[in-house]
């Protein structure tokens, strides 16, 4: 059986957090008072001792600079110390909880040998260099005012506050329930978590951390309010332009659909009305991903190979897959898509491909702008490589903004590398943006959301899956950023990791990047190990459950070929938040003239 350590290691899987929360299960020393929760007559839930609290592994999950949330019971604030030191970080100030009545007054209900307890403490403490709170905390008291609920049971209010004043990821220790956008760990870390205790009567029989409710709750002061929402919105002194953008995507993250793809709505232009798009080339789904993941229904997807196809049905049967080539592809149905998104063959523009540009037989721009002359959505969003931006391209990069503009867009090139978006791979992509002029004018890129995890953390549990023995040691060697996986064309020969240079980067980071396994190193395996197709994905930021049809080869072609999904998902939010923005502004306009 894991002790508490190891199962937060296994649960974590190398990921690395900005904010951790934690809300211990502290061992009194008196429990002669029947107020601990082992006490014999009460046997709320197990404890730990100070010992096994600060053992527990959490600089393993804390990223280079984070921020910690330590719940103490005043009684223990000298231990709350120890722990957070232990921990690796440092003291700087604390939020004090003030439990009240309905009528909003202290709930005396508390206890204390010395005074009626009222309050807890959640200390705050941080590691790292720059490690200030985000400009919302800056603002934020450090003060809740709420009802408690079952015994220990902190406030919701908690949530919206770390996420609007500390940066992501997000992590839950010792949790009660789960909660979209956050991993949670614990022994009550589940959805069907409930007091199995007699508690308060203002708490629901069963109330999800994650927000969601099943009975109703009794009335409460509006504080408390959100409890009865499906998704619980910040304060407005919480709302930042940073969250507007919504959550860092979690490929990796437990307890939310499709392994860390979150569900939740995205950013529709009016309300009840989702954003459409339709995406040409869409490969795999490593764009499409990102999509959905911002809110974009699919009008239709646009793909000419057999093998992505299947890989989209398998994975979307809802979709409408269209197989064929986008030269001959009629875009006229689909004339009021919000956005025409397309990632391009990238050869004409590749070092690999020779970069022969709007020469080479695979350059599809031309194709791609008489699309979006018959659609004229309201953005363009067009993915190529790195080469793109050579010098020897600045004609062609000319001409494209010269076109785009004829059809009513304001143009811009960007250069984002899916590395700063929470992807342990080097990989730089251009991203061509079109929109129109009154929509343009709120348009900005989005900010880099880095996750300190690396190739060893992110592979780990699938490196060690048959058994290995050596996948610790391989896990230390594994400890940089993966270079950019290169899926190759149907004129390449086998899979493999991409030529010298890049076999040589995979070589130190313990890979040999000659092959594709067919399956994770078994126990006895020597050597430096392949990558599988799983593993590849992964690096890719696609979630675990999205499966990729064909053989081996075909299979990684797919994978390497394809758009990170947190990276698309970065820039299309991007791109719908302006669009809203455009939106509410012609409203308004609308509205003034018509006083």
């Amino acid at each position: 059986m894991l002790d508490a350590g190891d199962d937060l290691l296994r649960a974590i899987n190398g990921q690395r957090f900005g904010a951790i929360l934690a809300d211990p299960p502290w061992q009194f020393q008196n429990k002669t008072g029947k107020v601990a929760p082992e006490h014999r007559r009460l046997n709320r839930y197990a404890t730990l001792n100070l010992e096994e609290i600060s053992a527990l592994p959490v600089t393993e999950a804390a990223a280079a600079t984070s921020h910690l949330y330590l719940w103490v019971p005043n009684a223990l604030l000298p231990e709350g110390l120890s722990v957070m030191k232990a921990w690796g970080f440092s003291y700087k100030s604390n939020i004090v909880w003030h439990k009240i009545r309905k009528d909003g007054g202290p709930d005396g209900r508390g206890v204390g040998f010395y005074f009626r307890n009222v309050t807890e403490i959640l200390l705050f403490g941080v590691r790292g260099k720059n490690a200030r709170t985000l400009p919302p905390g800056r603002r934020q008291v450090n003060y809740l005012a709420t009802r408690k609920r079952e015994h220990s049971r902190k406030p919701d209010e908690q949530y919206n506050l770390i996420e609007a004043c500390s940066p992501g990821p997000f992590l839950e220790l010792f949790a009660r329930g789960i909660r979209k956008g956050w991993e949670c760990w614990g022994a009550q870390a589940n959805g069907d978590y409930e007091p199995s205790w007699a508690t308060y009567k203002c708490a629901s029989p069963k109330a999800y951390a994650n927000g969601y409710t099943i009975e109703k709750l009794e009335p409460q002061p509006s504080g408390e309010e959100q409890l009865k929402t499906p998704f619980p919105q910040p304060s407005p002194e919480l709302s930042s332009p940073r969250r507007e953008l919504g959550r860092p995507f979690s490929p990796w993250g437990e307890g939310q659909d499709e392994g860390g793809l979150s569900k939740e709505p995205g950013v529709s232009v009016s309300a009840g009305k989702p954003l459409t798009v339709l995406e040409l080339c869409a490969g795999a789904g490593g764009q499409a991903l990102g999509l959905e993941q911002a809110g974009f229904s699919h009008k239709a997807l646009v793909e000419i190979d057999a093998d992505a196809c299947r890989t989209l049905r398998r994975n979307r049967p809802e979709w409408e897959i269209i197989q064929g080539d986008i030269t001959k592809f009629d875009a006229k149905p689909y004339r009021d898509a919000d956005l025409v998104a397309a990632g391009l063959p990238c050869p004409p523009f590749s070092v690999a491909g020779q970069q022969r540009g709007e020469a080479d037989e695979r350059n599809l721009f031309p194709a791609a702008f008489r699309i979006i002359q018959e659609v004229q959505p309201k953005a363009v969003m067009i993915e190529n490589v790195r080469g793109l931006l050579d010098k020897r391209f600045e004609y062609y990069r000319e001409l494209i903004s010269e076109r785009l503009r004829s059809l009513g867009y304001e143009t811009r090139f960007e250069l984002l590398n899916a590395a700063d978006f929470g992807v342990p791979q080097n990989r730089p992509r251009v991203f061509i943006i079109g929109l129109r002029p009154h929509y343009a004018s709120t348009f900005e890129m989005p900010a880099k959301m880095p996750r300190d995890i690396s190739v060893g953390g992110a592979l780990y549990g699938l490196m060690k899956s048959g058994g290995w023995m050596g996948a610790r040691s391989w896990r230390k060697i594994a400890s940089g950023v993966a270079p950019a996986i290169v899926g190759g064309s149907k004129k390449h020969g086998g899979p493999d990791l991409g030529p010298t240079r890049a076999r040589a980067a995979w070589a130190r980071l313990g890979v040999d990047g000659k092959g594709i396994a067919g399956g994770p190193p078994a126990r006895d395996f020597s050597g430096a190990p392949r990558l599988t197709v799983p593993m590849a994905a992964r690096l890719q930021g696609f979630p675990d459950s999205w499966t990729f049809t064909g053989g081996k080869t075909a299979a990684y072609r797919q994978v390497g070929n394809a758009l990170p999904p947190p990276l698309a998902f970065a820039v299309v939010q991007a791109i719908s938040l302006a669009l809203r923005k455009g939106e509410a502004s012609q409203l308004s306009l609308a509205a003034g003239d018509g006083r």
